[in-house]
Protein backbone atom coordinates (compact mmCIF):
# COMPACT_ATOMS: atom_id res chain seq x y z
CA UNK A 1 0.00 0.00 0.00
CA UNK A 2 1.05 3.41 -1.09
CA UNK A 3 1.11 6.04 1.79
CA UNK A 4 -0.36 9.37 0.97
CA UNK A 5 1.75 11.26 3.20
CA UNK A 6 3.62 14.29 1.56
CA UNK A 7 7.21 13.90 1.27
CA UNK A 8 9.06 16.42 3.05
CA UNK A 9 11.29 17.73 -0.13
CA UNK A 10 8.12 17.32 -2.08
CA UNK A 11 9.15 20.99 -4.13
CA UNK A 12 12.62 20.26 -4.91
CA UNK A 13 11.41 19.51 -8.58
CA UNK A 14 9.41 22.17 -9.33
CA UNK A 15 11.79 24.49 -7.89
CA UNK A 16 14.70 22.61 -10.14
CA UNK A 17 12.12 23.58 -13.08
CA UNK A 18 11.64 27.10 -12.44
CA UNK A 19 14.83 27.62 -11.76
CA UNK A 20 15.48 26.13 -15.35
CA UNK A 21 13.19 28.34 -17.30
CA UNK A 22 14.36 31.58 -15.34
CA UNK A 23 17.91 30.47 -16.58
CA UNK A 24 16.96 29.66 -20.30
CA UNK A 25 15.07 33.16 -20.00
CA UNK A 26 18.58 34.74 -18.78
CA UNK A 27 20.16 33.22 -21.66
CA UNK A 28 17.53 34.57 -23.86
CA UNK A 29 18.05 38.25 -23.25
CA UNK A 30 21.83 38.14 -23.14
CA UNK A 31 21.23 36.56 -26.95
CA UNK A 32 19.13 38.99 -27.84
CA UNK A 33 20.96 41.90 -26.82
CA UNK A 34 24.41 40.49 -28.03
CA UNK A 35 23.14 39.97 -31.46
CA UNK A 36 21.67 43.39 -31.45
CA UNK A 37 24.90 44.89 -31.16
CA UNK A 38 26.23 42.50 -33.54
CA UNK A 39 23.83 43.73 -36.02
CA UNK A 40 24.52 47.47 -35.35
CA UNK A 41 28.53 47.05 -35.28
CA UNK A 42 28.18 44.73 -38.68
CA UNK A 43 26.16 48.02 -40.16
CA UNK A 44 28.48 50.87 -38.94
CA UNK A 45 31.49 48.82 -40.13
CA UNK A 46 29.16 48.29 -43.75
CA UNK A 47 28.25 51.74 -43.91
CA UNK A 48 31.98 53.27 -43.11
CA UNK A 49 33.27 50.90 -45.68
CA UNK A 50 30.89 51.78 -48.41
CA UNK A 51 31.56 55.60 -47.59
CA UNK A 52 34.86 55.02 -47.90
CA UNK A 53 35.31 53.15 -51.08
CA UNK A 54 32.04 54.30 -53.20
CA UNK A 55 32.77 56.34 -56.11
CA UNK A 56 29.92 58.61 -55.25
CA UNK A 57 31.06 59.18 -51.57
CA UNK A 58 34.75 59.57 -52.34
CA UNK A 59 33.16 62.52 -54.98
CA UNK A 60 31.53 64.23 -52.53
CA UNK A 61 34.40 63.95 -49.91
CA UNK A 62 36.87 65.35 -52.46
CA UNK A 63 34.50 68.41 -53.13
CA UNK A 64 34.35 68.91 -49.05
CA UNK A 65 38.13 68.59 -49.12
CA UNK A 66 38.79 71.17 -51.38
CA UNK A 67 35.74 73.41 -49.48
CA UNK A 68 38.14 73.23 -46.51
CA UNK A 69 41.29 74.11 -47.70
CA UNK A 70 40.76 75.95 -50.72
CA UNK A 71 39.52 79.33 -49.65
CA UNK A 72 38.46 80.74 -53.40
CA UNK A 73 36.60 77.54 -53.37
CA UNK A 74 34.86 77.74 -50.11
CA UNK A 75 33.43 81.42 -51.17
CA UNK A 76 31.75 79.93 -54.45
CA UNK A 77 29.99 77.12 -52.34
CA UNK A 78 28.72 79.96 -50.14
CA UNK A 79 27.43 82.32 -52.28
CA UNK A 80 27.66 80.58 -55.93
CA UNK A 81 27.55 82.63 -59.02
CA UNK A 82 27.35 79.91 -61.70
CA UNK A 83 26.25 76.61 -62.19
CA UNK A 84 29.12 74.92 -61.58
CA UNK A 85 29.63 76.35 -57.71
CA UNK A 86 25.93 75.36 -57.39
CA UNK A 87 27.15 72.10 -58.38
CA UNK A 88 30.11 71.77 -55.90
CA UNK A 89 27.55 73.28 -53.35
CA UNK A 90 25.32 70.80 -54.06
CA UNK A 91 27.96 68.13 -53.51
CA UNK A 92 29.22 69.63 -50.14
CA UNK A 93 25.64 69.41 -48.93
CA UNK A 94 25.24 65.87 -49.57
CA UNK A 95 28.69 65.40 -47.64
CA UNK A 96 26.92 66.87 -44.65
CA UNK A 97 23.65 64.64 -45.04
CA UNK A 98 25.74 61.53 -45.05
CA UNK A 99 26.83 62.61 -41.42
CA UNK A 100 23.09 63.45 -40.74
CA UNK A 101 22.27 60.18 -41.62
CA UNK A 102 24.37 58.81 -39.44
CA UNK A 103 23.81 61.12 -36.75
CA UNK A 104 20.05 59.80 -36.80
CA UNK A 105 21.22 55.91 -37.03
CA UNK A 106 23.11 56.40 -34.01
CA UNK A 107 20.72 58.29 -31.95
CA UNK A 108 17.56 55.68 -33.09
CA UNK A 109 20.50 52.94 -32.24
CA UNK A 110 20.83 51.51 -35.90
CA UNK A 111 24.12 52.08 -35.55
CA UNK A 112 26.56 51.79 -32.69
CA UNK A 113 27.66 55.63 -31.86
CA UNK A 114 30.65 54.35 -29.44
CA UNK A 115 32.23 51.73 -32.25
CA UNK A 116 31.62 54.75 -35.14
CA UNK A 117 33.32 57.84 -33.13
CA UNK A 118 36.02 55.43 -32.18
CA UNK A 119 36.91 55.04 -35.96
CA UNK A 120 35.85 57.97 -37.25
CA UNK A 121 35.91 60.57 -34.60
CA UNK A 122 38.25 62.82 -35.56
CA UNK A 123 36.96 63.04 -39.11
CA UNK A 124 33.40 63.78 -37.31
CA UNK A 125 35.11 66.77 -35.21
CA UNK A 126 37.46 68.14 -38.21
CA UNK A 127 34.44 68.20 -40.61
CA UNK A 128 31.93 69.89 -38.35
CA UNK A 129 34.39 72.37 -37.22
CA UNK A 130 35.21 73.58 -40.57
CA UNK A 131 31.41 73.30 -42.45
CA UNK A 132 30.50 76.07 -39.72
CA UNK A 133 30.29 78.18 -42.77
CA UNK A 134 28.01 75.57 -44.53
CA UNK A 135 25.74 74.99 -41.54
CA UNK A 136 25.05 78.84 -41.16
CA UNK A 137 23.55 78.38 -44.47
CA UNK A 138 21.36 75.84 -44.11
CA UNK A 139 20.51 77.16 -41.05
CA UNK A 140 19.00 80.38 -42.89
CA UNK A 141 16.62 79.12 -45.28
CA UNK A 142 16.83 82.31 -47.48
CA UNK A 143 20.76 81.95 -47.81
CA UNK A 144 20.22 78.67 -49.77
CA UNK A 145 18.56 80.11 -52.68
CA UNK A 146 17.86 77.65 -56.06
CA UNK A 147 20.03 77.24 -58.88
CA UNK A 148 17.48 78.28 -60.81
CA UNK A 149 17.73 81.75 -59.06
CA UNK A 150 20.59 83.29 -60.19
CA UNK A 151 19.70 86.16 -57.52
CA UNK A 152 19.91 84.43 -54.88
Amino acid sequence: MVSSAPLPFWWVEPAIVAAGIVVSIIVAVITIRDNRRLVRLRATIDLISASESETYYRGLYQDFRKYRMDAAYRDGVLDPRDDVQWDHRFACFSYLNHYELIAISCKTGALDEEFYMEWMGYAVLRDFREARGLVDVARSPKKLGDPGDKAA
